[in-house]
């Protein structure tokens, strides 16, 4: 996958801190990697991939943390130098680690992590030093509102500073059949920190992390140097 980024992409990104790239992901690349997605999260219960549909919309969201630890396909895409390359190129920062990944349907509970207020990923996560988010639409289509991080239709993504603001009620107001991943990078040193506005602050104690920790090449690894 290879997508160019020219100077308007730069300048929108540097005024606003995210900017919404058309046609990231071709109509062939999102549906393997769709499939891929939900497949990954099906394992996680031990369900056959056709019936993903009659997990309820918080249980994708509770298994869909770093699910590219689970399938071959979705770690080639979410690992992808040339994905991390176009963060880089906007952030201005390398090298870029992975921080992780997030599947998000539309209608996940709101007590889940979300509120009224406006968040950031740098409130939202537990590791210091993440830097930027990607976050693509794998199907459906919405109307998110002026300065939303959420892509409007499949196959387009929004890349934000850790800095811009993210409401997750909007999500409340999208077709049942939306849903997202987001993938996150942060900087090399990066820090694991509690913070329990993750909803996963846990997972990367599975890892073998602990509260402290910087993160490692071979857990988290550097994507684009």
């Amino acid at each position: 996958m290879k997508f160019a980024i020219v100077s308007e992409h730069r300048n929108y990104f540097e005024r606003y801190q995210k900017v919404e790239l058309e046609g990231f992901f071709s109509q062939q690349q999102l549906e393997k990697f769709s499939l891929a997605v939900e497949g990954a999260i099906s394992s996680r219960f031990s369900v056959p991939q056709d019936k993903f549909c009659h997990l309820t919309y918080d249980k994708q969201f509770k298994a869909g943390r770093d699910v590219w630890r689970e399938d071959l396909a979705v770690k080639k895409w979410v690992t992808s130098s040339s994905l991390a390359e176009i963060a880089s190129e906007l952030t201005h920062v390398r090298p870029l680690r992975l921080c992780y990944d997030q599947f998000i349907p539309s209608r996940i509970s709101p007590q889940i992590f979300l509120s009224n207020s406006e968040k950031t990923l740098e409130t939202i996560s537990c590791i210091q030093g993440v830097l930027c988010g990607i976050m693509v639409c794998l199907k459906g289509f919405c109307h998110p509102k002026e300065g939303s991080i959420f892509p409007s239709k499949a196959g387009n993504a929004i890349i934000f500073s850790s800095t811009k603001a993210i409401d997750f009620s909007e999500l409340q107001t999208f077709p049942e059949d939306v849903c997202f991943l987001l993938i996150t990078y942060s900087s090399k040193n990066s820090v694991y920190m509690r913070n329990d506005a993750d909803t996963h602050v846990h997972e990367f104690k599975n890892l073998g992390y602990v509260f402290g920790d910087r993160l490692t090449d071979d857990i988290n690894p550097i994507v684009y140097r």
